[in-house]
């Protein structure tokens, strides 16, 4: 039963992948998103002025 608890549900990602392997693709999406937001408003903003 311990071992379960540090998987996800085979449901929500459609393999196993441990929690914290998880946490780090999920900072690494935001991250990455934040930074294509930050591009695009300073884009925006360069080409308004």
């Amino acid at each position: 039963m311990a071992h379960r608890l540090n998987i996800w549900p085979r449901a929500l990602l459609g393999f196993k992948m441990p929690i914290a392997v998880f946490d780090e693709h999920l900072d690494a999406e935001i991250e990455s998103r934040q930074a294509v937001m930050h591009l695009v408003l300073e884009i925006a903003s360069n080409s308004a002025s």
